[in-house]
């Protein structure tokens, strides 16, 4: 065996820290308040920037670019410190305001409840993981946190985020880490756990990761960074030359590589090494692909040693290919029914574990090949026909090379299905699908359709908490250039493969999408666990794209309607019977808040609101041109110059394009307008909606008033129907009152009537236009320090403005919202720096100095 040893190196070390005072912000939506909520006004937030060769990139709110963080987990992360042999490591991706994790804890299922918090300690997320699951994910926990408010996804950039673990929710964390973003991340292929040795309790608490990348393709340079604690002291020498060593396993332990780094800034809490290196490919293939262990330790210090062996990048993103005919590389697409599914996983022994399945082959199978792109060419990786049986393959192959992994987590990897009258009856290529709570079921359900080359795969589950969380990918569509679809992501009851009760979950313009549905009945959710429900994927409203049977979803059984059959309740758990408020109408059932076109009239909408069919007439707008055109099957007039905009393309075509209004569940042509319906208070005259020809996009505008020469706060509305207000009439009329003259006896305001005039409606609390109050925070109670004001149907809530102060010491007041001076002396304050102390003899005052 070859050993390597290489001049002392020089790795990047600086540390800052930074400080940010968040004052007064300014709340506009209070929907992101609920919960047990963080309140950070007039708090400081204290944090150590590690390490300086971070990324410090700005992400954007609505950034819809990935972006990757990383924590080493360790006691020593705790605050104060725990010695506890319990250490790990996590990935994080940060995607469309979701962040999703991946936790590696190696053989430590214990650690199962998951807590996010910020810098002072303070619980923003907390999640407990199923120790089974734990085990069946190869020791991993997985999640995602959804829809993060903006205050903390504001921490997340700033890297004020930390990760920690407990045994259970009432248990004190054992290992925490701050959630780092390194650059390295996106190129990582390869990584390791470090671990203090058994019987070391001087390093209990200690640990790190490794991240391995490589940096070229064409040649062998690959990078290395190490994030460490434990072993080295605040007090150590800068420079501090630490050693680390490569050990092969495989038969007899030989070092295959070491290296001399200079640690630049030692420090116990955090401390980081990088740098690149230029290997030889059989130098490569020794150090990535046998059972390699990695070491590092100071050069003076070597028992104070962390260990660990090289695995692949192993998050709880799925591998998935979807299987089409539509995808095949015949110069003549076969287009036949062959559709199927391949999934891949990445386990911790360097091994591939797969599971193909396929259906609807014209023909015997022959070849069921694993390929990568190289050079514009196809290399065949791996022929996994001698596992095939039965419309299924099943199996595991050995490691791949460093630029197979590569290619594989790039999705450079291909199946294909050759067939003894296809070379390519099928193929699909294998792509990274960030992890949701879809993807924890045992399979997906494969989406296929009569007459169409197109197949979809859709992780369907649904949680504890009875939300049903869904994620799905077409593929195989015929191309057509410069054409934009709407698709319509339903659910459908039917105990046959035919129409059945629809349940509208999404649209999109999108081939792949996920979504988490939070209301949705028992009803609903008892035919998913009967396996009567599709899941399908509709096209312009009437064609038929994807749907499949939805066969292996778990519904748990509080999420289950409680059927009684003596009584009115069950005597044994004094469970309510759930009461059911579907509609029947026109020889059909109805979900409670469902919306439909009624059959007998298409110009008719109708609602169901707790029981009961509301109906109303489609009010159509005024179009503001003189010659109008009436189109076919559209229920209100239209501007021919907005109509014929889209005329380039033949009447089929035209027929097909148009926008799905999710108010009245139509499809609209291109061109045309209309009023928006909102049940249960029927058209909405204040609001026009257009069909945009260009972008088939719904584009909504309410009414514009005239300025009013009165003061807003008098003014009223004619009609409760009306658009605008007017100025009420200055002069009443005057009118003898006696005791036989009947005075105004008017009723009191319904919702309709609030909402009508402006008001505004949160957490089913309605306010008048114009009111103002102070909003309730769980669990702080009311917020005395914000007030809120309705205004023309917005809710805009503020925080009262504090005073600058010039004096040395201030003093808060616990019923105030503003510090005072305390009266001991002033001085010109710069602003720069805030922070706390306790002054003798008195109670918490916070300075400035």
């Amino acid at each position: 065996m070859w050993y390597r040893k290489k001049d002392e190196l020089s790795a990047v070390y600086v540390a800052e820290t930074l400080k940010m005072n968040v004052l007064n912000p300014t709340v506009t939506n209070l929907s992101c308040y609920q919960g047990s909520v963080v309140n950070y006004a007039q708090m400081d937030l204290m944090v150590s920037y590690l390490p300086a060769i971070s990324s410090f990139d700005v992400m954007e709110d609505d950034d819809r670019n990935s972006n990757e963080f990383a924590a080493l987990l360790t006691g020593i992360g705790m605050d104060p410190p725990v010695a506890t042999s319990y250490t790990g490591h996590a990935r994080f991706t940060f995607s469309k305001k979701n962040l999703h994790y991946s936790i590696y804890l190696g053989r430590h299922e214990q650690l199962a409840h998951v807590r996010f918090v910020d810098s002072s300690g303070r619980i923003l997320e907390e999640v407990e993981a199923d120790p089974d699951v734990v085990r069946a994910k190869s020791y991993k926990i997985c999640g995602e946190w959804r829809k993060i408010p903006k205050i903390y996804r504001k921490l997340l950039r700033d890297e004020k985020i930390h990760l920690e673990l407990a045994q259970t929710k009432e248990a004190d964390a054992l290992i925490k880490g701050a959630v780092i973003r390194y650059r390295s991340l996106s190129t990582e292929t390869f990584s390791a756990l470090l671990r203090p040795p058994d019987g070391a309790p001087q390093l209990d608490g200690a640990g790190g990761m490794v991240i391995i990348s490589s940096m070229s393709t064409t040649a062998s340079i690959v990078h290395f960074l190490i994030t460490f604690n434990g072993i080295v002291s605040d007090y150590d020498i800068a420079g501090l030359p630490m050693v680390f060593k490569a050990i092969s396993e495989e038969k007899t332990p030989n070092v295959i590589l070491e290296e001399t780094v200079k640690l630049a800034k030692p420090n116990n809490s955090l401390s980081v090494l990088e740098w690149k290196i230029e290997l030889s490919p059989k130098e490569l293939r020794y150090l990535l692909m046998g059972s390699t262990l990695l070491s590092l330790a100071p050069k003076f210090k070597p028992d104070m040693s962390l260990s660990g062996r090289i695995m692949p990048k192993l998050t709880c993103n799925s591998f998935q290919a979807v299987l089409s005919s539509g995808n095949s590389f015949e110069e003549e697409k076969p287009f036949t029914q062959a559709a199927g599914y391949a999934t891949i996983t990445l386990n911790d022994d360097n091994t591939i574990a797969y599971s193909v399945y396929v259906t609807g082959l014209s023909s015997k199978l022959l070849a069921l090949t694993l390929e990568a792109h190289q050079k514009k060419k196809l290399h065949v990786v791996e022929n996994l026909i001698s596992t095939f049986n039965n419309s299924w393959a099943n199996g595991t192959f050995s490691r791949r090379t460093p630029r197979e992994m590569e290619m594989l987590l790039a999705g450079e990897f291909s199946l294909n299905l050759a067939t003894e009258k296809y070379e390519s009856e099928a193929r699909g290529t294998i792509n990274q699908r960030l992890y949701t709570e879809a993807h924890s079921v045992s399979a997906p359900v494969l989406l296929t359709g009569p007459h169409t080359s197109a197949v979809g795969l859709a992780w369907i589950h649904v949680d504890a908490a009875c939300k049903l969380s869904y994620d799905f990918v077409l593929s195989g569509l015929e191309n057509e250039r410069g054409m934009v679809h709407n698709y319509l992501v339903e659910l459908v009851e039917s105990a046959q493969n035919n129409d059945g009760e629809r349940r509208l979950l999404q649209t999109t313009t999108a081939t792949e999408s996920e979504d988490v549905v939070d209301e949705i009945g028992r009803g609903t959710l008892s035919r998913v666990d009967s396996k009567v429900t599709f899941f399908q994927v509709n096209q312009s409203g009437e064609h038929l794209v994807v749907r499949g049977r939805i066969n292996n979803v778990h519904v748990p059984l509080a999420c289950l309607p409680q059927y009684e059959q003596f009584g009115d309740y069950t005597h044994e758990t004094n469970h309510i019977t759930e009461e059911t408020y579907k509609c029947f109408y026109e020889g059909k059932f109805f979900e409670d808040g469902s919306q439909w076109t009624s059959q007998h009239d298409s110009c008719m909408m109708c609602s169901c609101r707790r029981d009961r069919v509301s109906c109303d007439p489609v009010i159509c707008p005024k179009p503001q041109c003189n010659d109008i055109v009436q189109l076919i099957g559209e229920c209100c007039p239209s501007c021919p110059s907005a109509v014929n905009s889209d005329n380039s393309m033949d009447n089929k075509e035209n027929a097909s394009k148009g926008c799905y209004f999710d108010g009245d569940k139509k499809w609209h042509q291109a061109g045309t307008i209309w009023h928006p319906y909102l049940p249960p208070f029927g058209f909405s005259k204040c609001a026009v909606c257009t069909c945009d020809a260009y972008t088939l996009t719904v584009e909504c505008q309410r009414t514009t008033c005239p300025p009013l020469p009165c003061d807003e706060r008098h003014a009223i509305r004619a009609e409760p129907e009306a658009c605008c207000k007017i100025c009420p009439v200055t002069t009443p009329p005057s009118i003898f009152q006696t005791k036989d003259v009947m005075k105004d006896e008017g009723s009191a305001k319904n919702v309709s009537d609030f909402l009508s005039e402006g008001g505004c409606i949160r957490r089913d609390q309605v306010f008048a236009n114009g009111q103002e109050w102070h909003p309730r925070l769980a669990p702080f109670g009311e917020e005395k320090c914000i007030r809120c004001n309705c205004k023309d149907g917005k809710i805009i809530c503020k925080r009262q403005k504090c005073p600058a102060l010039h004096c040395e010491n201030r003093v808060e007041l616990a019923d105030q919202c503003c510090p005072k001076c305390a009266g001991i002396s002033s001085f010109i304050s710069d602003g720069s720096t805030s922070i706390k102390y306790r002054h003798k003899g008195s109670g918490r005052h916070k300075g400035k100095q």
